[in-house]
């Protein structure tokens, strides 16, 4: 084997967990010239194995990195030990042919691929080690079915955003179908904190392009879109979906999306200045516009309280509703700042 560097190593084992094993059992992007290549690098790995065996020193400092690398592997973290990477070959082709996304064609290279490399037998033992494994996975999704249903709903939701995550969003098709994906998902009331909490959870890689970042970049974009057609109804109910989040959740949505906190910004505006002062014999209240604006005075106290929540995002959104109360009929902006004062 020839000798490479311990950064080296680290990054051609890192991509194996976490990019190449992954995409083997839930991306049907896969080629007959992208599966080659996959077998190549699986047997990289091996020989990584390989070369350590009977050295303990080099086994252990192996051992250190597949720790590392598995605090970022959120879907393989029980494959990346030393066992598994002696064993990445059949890891890979096993996952491989589980895919029920693959192209007929690429499902057939996969086996091809199992007697070239391992010969018929080699096949036959995967083959019947995937029929077992999908016994076990029905027979544990029934039973979760039927005496965990909170769970089997996280998992389906999981799984949700895993499918997204896999359509490619530069192709205009492809982002129509996830924004109608979306709009169905969140007809369910539940299923709107769970949107959030993906968005704000924590990234497992810092690559921008990865499609778990790429994809919450893209939802961002949409529930912007989304706002800034006030008369919509997909808007109005927005609105009260956002108004029923826990506010620290809010709060880090705004924090971590620059676009998201100007778009909630200006969209907060517009719903301010349409609310109208009714006066009484005790003073005056605000009224909204019911036909074409979805938020009463007391909702946009709500929103602003959750965005001043966060210190960084918090000044920036002060100073903006400063702007407004010192500008001609703001007096409902000082209104609202006092109120939260309270």
């Amino acid at each position: 084997m020839t000798t490479v560097s311990t950064s080296q190593i680290i990054e051609y084992l890192h991509y194996f967990f976490t990019e190449l094993l992954p995409s083997a059992y839930q991306d049907g992007r896969w080629t007959n010239e992208g599966l080659d290549r996959a077998v190549v690098w699986a047997e990289y790995c091996e020989k990584v194995a390989q070369s350590v065996d009977s050295k303990p020193e080099k086994l252990k400092k192996l051992e250190r990195i597949l720790r590392v690398i598995a605090e970022k592997s959120m879907h393989f973290l029980p494959f990346c030990t030393i066992y598994y990477v002696r064993r990445a070959k059949d890891v890979l082709l096993t996952l491989l042919l589980q895919n029920n996304l693959l192209d007929k064609t690429v499902h057939d290279h996969v086996k091809d691929l199992i007697i070239q490399k391992s010969g018929e037998q080699k096949l036959k033992e995967l083959e019947e080690d995937v029929a077992k494994q999908l016994v076990i996975y029905k027979d544990l999704l029934s039973e979760i079915r039927k005496h965990c249903p909170e769970l089997m709903h996280d998992i389906k939701v999981s799984l949700f955003f895993v499918c997204l995550s896999k359509q490619d969003l530069e192709q205009e098709n492809c982002q129509h179908g996830v924004k109608q994906k979306l709009l169905s998902f969140l007809k369910e009331d539940s299923n709107f904190a769970k949107l959030i909490w993906f968005l704000i959870s924590s990234n497992k890689c810092d690559d921008p392009e990865h499609s778990k970042v790429r994809l919450k970049k893209f939802i961002v974009k949409y529930l912007c879109e989304i706002l800034a057609h006030s008369s919509d109804q997909n808007c109005q109910t927005l609105w009260q979906q956002l108004l029923k989040i826990p506010k620290d959740h809010l709060a880090k949505l705004c924090s971590s999306y620059r676009e998201f906190l100007h778009t909630l910004l200006l969209e907060l505006k517009l719903e301010g200045e349409a609310l109208k002062p009714e006066y009484t014999d005790i003073g005056y209240t605000w009224k909204k516009d019911k036909n074409f604006h979805a938020l009463g005075f007391d909702d946009i106290v709500h929103i602003y309280s959750a965005m001043i929540k966060e210190p960084q995002t918090g000044a920036v959104v002060r100073k903006k509703v400063s702007n407004w109360g010192a500008a001609d009929g703001g007096i409902m902006w000082v209104d609202l700042q006092f109120k939260v004062k309270e």
